[in-house]
């Protein structure tokens, strides 16, 4: 049985920091050298050992190759379980043997591979190679009680199979994807406890969040492309139930949600924390799809952490978006930034504690309590409540229902006016209708990918519309109070508001005058918001959708 507690390593500063740890709680940490290691993971055509439960790996390490089987499942594990439980079967083995089962030496890891993939020959499906950094821990008495290693890891599919847009290409020209990891396996001199004792220390390090999927398990969604994209929905058939189908969809769309974290926690790319927060957006719609099927109090703490996540990932991606198109319109204008320091500094301070409060958040127990629930819940099954039901039958009901909310509120529509909340509501359902088709678009008719594109445009017509109102808030709060939003109890602050007028005041000059283009935007996109709808209908997107809907 392999026992070991996983964590994604999010930034160099924490790698850094782990390299140089001397102690953890009452264990002291010896340096056990450096490993490179390549696995080779191994399957039948059609996946007869993943359908049966387990993950067959060849482990070339120190010129010696070996075979070891793991189950897929967490044993006897938990939800709330921080521990990774696996039965482990490992011997030695010769190099042409590898591919043939029915070759290798005798042992009860042949017996069950034979059994489980019958007699098949097995098929290389996925790289694995890390550069491991080993280091022991050892009790008060010297004794060796865990391994703790830290793993740089790329991740390597096969040519076609999978997203090239993760990491890049390798030099061999396949999907890629790198991470840095840390394992903590306890050994046979130590326990649980021992175990359950560093965790506690490692919880209240920064820069780790932890790890509820195994390396096998996010490769398996690299190869598929359910990393990157939506090309995972190849497997989803019209007689799956609706549990089915929605593990299945949901299952990519979480590890992706994980792909991101450690992007997303630099933050030096701002795409990465979009698409963490897409990939959350999904889930969230999905759940929202088949709530009717599925039991909503055993899924309320995966609801209520995709929606926390989604918040605080939010509150944060807003702000990037703000800081970006204020940074075209600077470059556009060719006015000098030093004129927005006022804003700037006010949005740095605001930003800097929503960040933090992101930061925290990921490497919060909170959070890792979320991640182990919900994935078990994805692997094990999700609850149902009464009869189950097709997902044929259910993405059409799903789909017209949402398609009639939308076009219920064209009312609005006919004729420009002022209710951004309104058209907010309306890009929420846009959008919500086109991630339903897209889930359910390998059972439609082709007319689905049109339906999506003119939704796509529909959307960000009201996305940009939103940003607009968004910001010329936010500009009237620091140009007039100096904070990014206005108090809720503006008539109580000590000083008086700041007015455009005042003499202390003209370097806010600036600031004023992109107020009023942000103001003038927001009138352009609702003048142009019965000629978007129009051409919603005149593409006949629900007729696109109701043929679509005829594929089924």
């Amino acid at each position: 049985m392999e026992i070991e507690a996983k964590y994604t390593v999010l930034d160099q500063r924490t790698y850094t920091t782990l390299i140089r740890l001397h102690q953890i709680g009452d264990f002291r940490v010896e340096e056990g050298g450096t490993r490179s290691i390549l696995d080779t993971y191994l399957d039948t055509d059609d996946r007869a050992l993943i359908s049966a439960g387990y993950a067959c790996r060849r482990r070339r390490q120190d010129g010696e190759t070996t075979i070891s089987v793991k189950s897929l499942s967490s044993g006897n594990a938990t939800a709330d379980d921080t521990i990774h439980r696996r039965i482990e079967l490992e011997i030695p083995i010769d190099e042409e043997r590898v591919l043939r089962p029915d070759r290798w030496p005798e042992s009860p890891l042949r017996h069950l591979v034979l059994e489980a993939c019958g007699g098949q020959t097995l098929t290389e499906i996925l790289d694995i190679e890390q550069a491991r950094q080993v280091r022991y821990l050892l009790s008060p008495e010297g004794t060796v009680v865990m391994e703790l290693d830290l793993d740089r890891v790329e991740i390597r599919g096969r040519p076609g199979d999978g997203d090239q847009a993760t990491k890049g290409k390798s030099r061999r020209g396949k999907a890629v994807h790198v991470f840095t990891e840390l394992e903590v396996e306890l050994m046979e001199a130590g326990s649980e406890a021992d175990l359950q004792q560093v965790m506690a220390h490692l919880t209240g390090l920064p820069g780790l969040s932890a790890q509820p999927t195994s390396k096998f398990e996010r490769g398996l969604a690299l190869i598929a492309g359910g990393a990157t994209s939506n090309r995972h929905q190849r497997s989803l058939r019209p007689d799956d139930t609706v549990e089915e189908a929605a593990r299945r969809l949901l299952r990519p769309l979480f590890l992706k949600m994980q792909a991101h974290e450690a992007g997303t926690y630099v933050g030096e790319d701002t795409e990465q924390l979009h698409d963490m927060r897409v990939a959350i957006r999904r889930m969230r719609t999905l759940l929202r799809v088949t709530e009717a099927y599925l039991d909503p109090a055993a899924l309320q703490p995966a609801c209520s952490g995709l929606r926390k996540t989604a918040r605080i990932l939010g509150a944060v991606r807003d702000m990037d978006v703000f800081r970006e198109k204020t940074g075209i319109y600077l470059t556009e204008s060719a006015i000098s930034p030093s004129s927005f320091a006022p804003l700037m500094q006010v949005w740095n301070v605001e930003y800097a504690r929503r960040r933090n409060e992101m930061l925290a958040y990921l490497g919060e127990r909170e959070y890792a309590r979320f991640k182990k629930r919900f994935w078990a819940q994805l692997k094990t099954g999700l609850p149902t409540r009464g009869k189950p039901a097709r997902i044929s039958h259910v993405g059409r009901e799903v789909v017209t229902a949402q398609l009639r909310r939308l076009q219920r509120r064209s009312a609005s529509l006919t004729e420009p006016v002022k209710d951004y909340e309104a058209y907010h509501q309306l890009r929420i359902d846009a959008k919500h209708l086109r991630y339903s088709l897209e889930f359910f678009q390998t059972l439609l008719g082709a007319e689905a990918l049109e339906a999506i594109e003119v939704l796509k445009h529909l959307q960000d017509h009201f996305g940009d519309l939103q940003d607009a109102v968004v910001a010329a808030s936010h500009l009237r709060a620091v140009a007039a109070y100096g904070t990014w939003v206005t108090p809720e109890q503006s008539q109580l602050l000590w000083r008086s508001p700041a007015a455009p007028e005042a003499a202390d005041l003209t370097s806010m000059d600036a600031i004023w005058t992109y107020l009023r283009v942000r103001e003038a935007e927001i009138e352009t996109l609702t003048e142009a918001t019965p000629q978007v709808w129009q051409e919603f209908q005149d593409r006949g997107v629900p007729e696109l959708v109701q043929t679509a809907l005829a594929g089924i």
